[in-house]
Order: structure tokens, then C-alpha cells, then sequence
């Protein structure tokens, strides 16, 4: 069995990247290509692909009273915002459409402005499998999307109160969107307040990390794990819950966990010092680590993919530099074998994943 339409989507954007690399005029025309046909590609799906899509839209068009079988009330913000929604209408496709423009605006944003090289930055997001996230955490993403907008508020405004004032606000929101956004948002204000990041630091924290989520990852987890079930906290306790179902990487093997500990460790090299205190960066970095920490525990990505979507725009900024020959080789390595990784994941897929995502269909077919 091969799923088609994501080799063919990625296929597309690799053709773009190429274009773009060769008629420099027409990069900004082929990014917003790109973000249509990824936007459209995500927002016209079948409520079948992705886990809990089904479980979005059935509660959304009142198919079903209640979410899932969690019997938890949902956060008061998404509650607001379906029923906005419902408004103009109880349509599933355009829940969908709906969700997919809110979410991935800012990340369109974010990378039109701070990616050296657009393009590859959407291909990055696909191949490190952040995508997956956009396909089922549907209220999650939202949350995302309200920490993104205060991010870009932040870095926008000189004053400041207003800066923080923004920022904070929409942590708020997006906590009442989902509660998850909590531990993120504390995680985005420790990188406003940590003014200084040097490479002996950044090092230390990537290599550190990836020892101690590969090597110790037993005990390491069995200690992180037992914390977070006992802990009595309302912004965790479905993160509990993940910890009941989760499918561990076992069998990936140690070039594909250890390839973007390289690639971290070739950006800290070739990036200058100004860039690796940039917010960008030094979210990239600690996004990093806790993917490291976490990286047999399939739900860190879930946690962690806030941040580490700012690792598909940091990674770029080496390619300008002449001298990082060698950077571009090890991104190039990456790029090409993660991109296998992602194309052989379509082919003889399991349909019966619980992540849902495969096979893909639209919404019409």
C-alpha cells in the first residue's frame, strides 16, 4: 500500500525548493504556493486522517454531546470558539478549513519573516514530522497558534510592558484553549529572561541531553513519569493521561535519533553570536534538549513541537554563511534522509496506527 498524496505533496515542494534555488525572482511567489497547497492539503482532509479529527468535528457539527470518552470538560476557550463558529456553520469541512487557517497562519508568518530559506522550512516541518500535530491535536495547534501570536507581539513591539503585556495575554488564552500551554509559555518567558546563550552552553545542553534520553532513558523516565502522575496540577493531567497510551521509538535506529543532535551541534558552530541569542534560536536549542530528554516517549513531540517548529527556520541561517561548507552538507544529509524516512512511511503503512494518518483522503473522496 503507498499513500500517494503525501509523496506527490512532498514531491511538489521539493520541486519548488529546486525552482526557487535556481530563479531566486520568483522564491516569495513559490513560498506562498507552497503554503496554499500545504493549507489546503491539511484543511481538505477527510475528518478520518488524523486520530482525534473525527472526534473535533462530530462534537463541532453535534453528531456527539461530548469530545471522547474523556469525561473532563473542555477548556472554556475552545468552547467559545466552536461556538463562534456554529454560528456560520456547523459544517465539518469548514471546521476544518477554520482550524487549519488559525493555526497556521502564525507559522506562515513566522517563517515569511525569519526563515533564511521559506521553502525548505515547510519541507523541514514535514519531514521532522511536525505536521502530524496539525493533523490531530486540533485544539492543542489552536493553543499553539495564540503562543505564536504573542511571540511575534513580543518580538514586534520596543516597549517593554507592551511586549510582555501581549505575550502574557494571549499565554492566557491560549491556557483556556488547552491547558498544555501552560509548561510552554513558562519555557517561552525563561528564553525572553535568559539574555545571554553561549556555544559552550548550547553544547553542553544538546550533548547532555541526548546522553541522558538515550542512554538513561529507563530511569530517567520512570522519575520524570512518576512526577508528572503524581503531581496534582490541572495543566498536566492530561499530559498523564498520554502516558497511559504512548508508543514508544524503540525501533528507530541511532542515525535517525542522532542525526538532529549533529545538525544542532553544526548550527551552534557556523551561527555567529548575535544569531544564537536571537529568541529563534535559543528556542531551537531548548527544543532540542527536551527532544533529546524525551526522545523514546512519543508524546515530547506533542509538548515540545512549539518550540520545535522554530527549528525549521533557525537551521537555515547557516546557509549564508560561506565559510559553513560543511554545515550545508550535514543539512543536506538530513534533509535527504529525512525525507526518505518520510516517503518510506507511506509505503506498506500500517492502517491501523493509531495515529490515523494514513491513508489520506479528502474530504470529498
Amino acid at each position: 500500500m503507498i499513500d500517494y498524496p503525501y509523496i506527490i505533496l512532498m514531491a511538489f515542494l521539493l520541486l519548488n525548493l529546486m525552482v526557487a534555488k535556481k530563479y531566486p525572482l520568483y522564491r516569495s511567489k513559490l513560498f506562498y504556493i507552497s503554503c496554499w497547497v500545504t493549507f489546503l492539503f491539511i484543511a481538505l482532509r477527510a475528518k478520518s486522517v488524523g486520530a482525534d479529527t473525527e472526534d473535533y468535528v462530530n462534537f463541532f457539527t453535534g453528531m456527539t454531546k461530548q469530545y471522547n470518552s474523556d469525561q473532563r470538560e473542555l477548556e472554556p476557550l475552545l468552547l467559545i470558539y466552536n461556538g463562534i463558529l456554529q454560528r456560520i456553520s456547523r459544517n465539518g469541512v469548514f471546521y476544518l478549513v477554520m482550524n487549519t487557517l488559525c493555526s497556521l497562519w502564525p507559522v506562515y508568518y513566522i517563517i515569511k519573516k525569519y526563515s533564511f530559506n521559506p521553502i525548505l522550512s515547510i519541507i523541514l516541518f514535514f519531514i521532522w514530522g511536525l505536521y502530524g500535530t496539525y493533523f490531530v491535536a486540533l485544539r492543542q495547534i489552536l493553543s499553539i497558534s495564540l503562543i505564536l501570536i504573542g511571540f511575534i507581539l513580543f518580538q514586534k513591539n520596543e516597549n517593554k510592558y507592551l511586549k510582555w503585556g501581549y505575550f502574557l495575554l494571549f499565554s492566557v488564552l491560549a491556557y483556556f484553549m488547552h491547558t498544555t500551554a501552560l509548561p510552554v509559555s513558562l519555557i517561552f518567558i525563561c528564553v525572553f529572561l535568559w539574555k545571554e546563550f553561549s556555544k559552550k552552553i548550547s553544547v553542553i545542553l544538546i550533548i547532555s541531553s541526548f546522553l541522558l534520553g538515550y542512554i538513561l532513558k529507563d530511569q530517567f523516565y520512570m522519575y520524570i513519569f512518576s512526577l508528572i502522575i503524581q503531581a496534582d496540577i490541572s495543566a498536566i493531567e492530561r499530559i498523564s493521561y498520554y502516558l497511559d497510551v504512548d508508543n514508544s521509538f524503540d525501533s528507530m535506529n541511532i542515525i535517525t535519533l542522532s542525526l538532529p543532535t549533529i545538525l544542532a551541534l553544526s548550527f551552534i558552530k557556523y551561527v555567529d553570536h548575535q544569531q544564537l541569542n536571537h529568541d529563534i534560536s535559543k528556542l531551537y536549542i531548548i527544543g532540542c534538549t527536551l527532544n533529546n530528554m524525551f526522545m523514546f516517549f512519543a508524546f515530547a513531540q506533542r509538548l515540545s513541537v512549539a518550540l520545535l517548529l522554530f527549528s525549521t527556520i533557525a537551521v537555515t541561517w547557516p546557509i549564508a554563511n560561506s565559510k559553513a561548507r560543511n554545515y550545508r552538507l550535514v543539512l543536506l544529509g538530513f534533509v535527504i534522509l529525512f525525507t526518505i524516512r518520510f516517503i518510506l512511511g507511506c509505503i506498506n503503512y500500517d492502517k491501523y496506527d493509531l495515529g490515523r494518518m494514513h491513508p489520506y483522503t479528502f474530504f470529498f473522496q
